[in-house]
């Protein structure tokens, strides 16, 4: 019982350093620590989220607006992996929403390698609904992917449900004016 104690602080202590030399822009650090923190508490849905999020988000343009175009090229692996590491979350906890929601995001963002990934988003954003449908920031995202995909109607429809969960309701409402004539 106490290698697993040990395993687990351990693994606590890799995540917090891999978060510190992520604030610092330490990336080889960062991710040789949060690597380390899944080695040692593979089974955590949460340590292979962050993760996926740190290889999702820690390499190329990062911007979080679902609809502009991102400068992933160079990066897409990083992205691909972690990809991996959301499916790895989604099967140790089929019911945590959040994986599905941040594996919607990096789906989005390979987008431009092929278009299909952007139904995958699609897929993933409304099955974090059906596990959490009172998170606004979901619809919201769903609401960019629908309309990337031609979808106006479902698109403002989702807009409208994220102001009504009360998310970010100017860049909701931005949305609406702009695709959606309100």
């Amino acid at each position: 019982d106490n290698i697993s104690d040990d395993h687990f602080r351990n693994s606590e202590i890799h995540s917090d350093l891999g978060l510190v030399y992520q604030a610092i822009d330490s990336l080889d650090l960062a991710e040789i620590n949060f690597v380390k923190s899944v080695k040692l508490d593979s089974l955590s849905s949460y340590k292979n989220v962050v993760l996926a999020d740190f290889y999702r988000d820690s390499f190329g343009d990062s911007d979080e607006i679902p609809y502009m175009p991102l400068a992933i090229t160079l990066f897409s692996e990083k992205v691909k992996k972690g990809i991996e590491y959301y499916d790895k979350a989604i099967s140790l906890d089929p019911g945590y929403a959040y994986p599905n929601f941040g594996r919607a995001i990096a789906y989005a963002m390979l987008r431009n390698e092929d278009e299909s990934n952007l139904y995958q988003a699609l897929e993933d954003v409304t099955k974090a609904i059906e596990l959490n449908s009172e998170r606004g920031q979901y619809y919201y995202y769903r609401g960019h992917y629908r309309n990337l995909l031609g979808d106006n109607q479902g698109a403002c429809k989702d807009w409208l449900q994220a102001i009504d969960l009360e998310y970010d309701y100017d860049v909701n409402r931005n949305s609406l004016v702009e695709y959606c004539g309100y």
